[in-house]
């Protein structure tokens, strides 16, 4: 009775070789899918270093900044799109000019826009009948610059008042665009002269002439200035409210450019002792005579003919530059200091 189930357990007991069979099946069949799949690898991003691009683009000498100066593309960054995957490259062009090189500030747009005005009238019609009103009309009608007259008086208000206070402090018959910076706000501006009323028949048209000649300096110079976004005004200066060294140049320089028919000088303001002045700084300059012909402004640059030497004319026209060539070869000759204490601040 006990031999029965042991006879029936072998019969139902699977052979070891066919477990083994099975095993190896199995394991060539997990082989061949492992060899069917795609091989699978981590991506690993490039790194890409951000690098500086140059493109060297000649430029002609228009007004732009000044030579070598570095611009950006003009595709703002923020615009830009940059190719997937890579990182955006900056871009930098190199201006190029004939201009020489130079300390010289880069000019800005001409003229702001509160130096803008519509064509003024010249001459207001209650004044056309002055001498400094005939003066202006006569002046106008034989110069490039057309010059405005704005008269102020003791009932003046606002900027004008204020103009109208400052002459009378400095017992003053007239202003131009170097003495009031807040005189930018006036049509014409820079080619304007401000009077006080009660002196616009002082003297004579003829005289008043002389001092149209010796004004248009500081208008010529506000004009260069005013391009590069400075108001002249302001340069002249100290924050004391003193006029420094280079107010006392520009002075004498406005002082020695009037003159009669044969040449012969009529400075109108005798305080800045321009006869005595200029020729002593032309005289130590003759040494330098090469140098003063050699040297030019920027072609936008408007220059009188004030002393005949171009490095001292361009000077007058408050190129900065050239102030401060003209003012080391002075010192070189007279001793450091020399040039200041030959312009003195007043």
């Amino acid at each position: 009775m006990r031999e029965q189930p042991r006879a029936e357990q072998q019969a139902r007991k699977v052979p070891t070789w066919v477990w083994g069979s099975v095993a190896l099946t199995a394991l060539h069949l997990f082989a061949f899918l492992m060899a069917q799949a795609p091989r699978v690898r981590p991506a690993i991003a490039p790194v890409v270093t951000p690098s500086l691009r140059i493109v060297v683009q000649a430029t002609t000498p228009a007004p732009s900044p000044s030579p070598m100066a570095r611009t950006p593309d003009p595709t703002p960054a923020s615009t830009a799109t940059p190719t997937p995957g890579k990182t955006a490259t900056p871009t930098w062009r190199i201006n190029l000019t004939s201009a020489p090189l130079s300390t010289r500030t880069p000019a800005p747009p001409p003229h702001t826009a509160t130096t803008v005005h519509a064509e003024p009238t010249h001459v207001p019609a209650a004044f056309e009948g002055t001498t400094l009103g005939q003066a202006v009309t006569a002046y106008n009608a034989t110069h490039p610059h057309k010059i405005t007259l704005h008269v102020v008086g003791q009932n003046s208000e606002g900027v004008d008042g204020q103009m109208y206070e400052d002459l009378l402090e400095r017992q003053w018959r007239i202003m131009g665009p170097e003495d009031f910076a807040e005189s930018i706000t006036k049509p014409g501006w820079p080619y304007v002269v401000i009077a006080r009323e009660e002196t616009l028949d002082a003297i004579s048209a003829e005289g008043w002439g002389y001092v149209l000649d010796h004004e248009l300096v500081h208008m010529v110079a506000a004009a260069n200035l005013a391009a590069q976004g400075l108001n002249l005004a302001e340069l002249m200066r100290s924050p004391d409210g003193t006029f420094g060294h280079k107010a006392r140049f520009h002075e004498v320089c406005a002082d020695f450019y009037p003159r009669d028919a044969e040449g012969e000088h009529h400075p109108v303001a005798r305080f800045y002792g321009a006869m005595d002045r200029m020729p002593e700084l032309l005289r130590v300059l003759e040494e330098y005579d090469a140098e003063a012909l050699a040297y030019q402004s920027p072609p936008d640059y408007e220059v009188l003919a004030i002393t005949g030497k171009p490095l001292v004319d361009a000077a007058c026209a408050w190129d900065r530059q050239a102030v401060e060539v003209v003012r080391g070869l002075y010192d070189e000759k007279r001793g450091p200091g020399a040039f200041d204490a030959l312009f003195p601040s007043y």
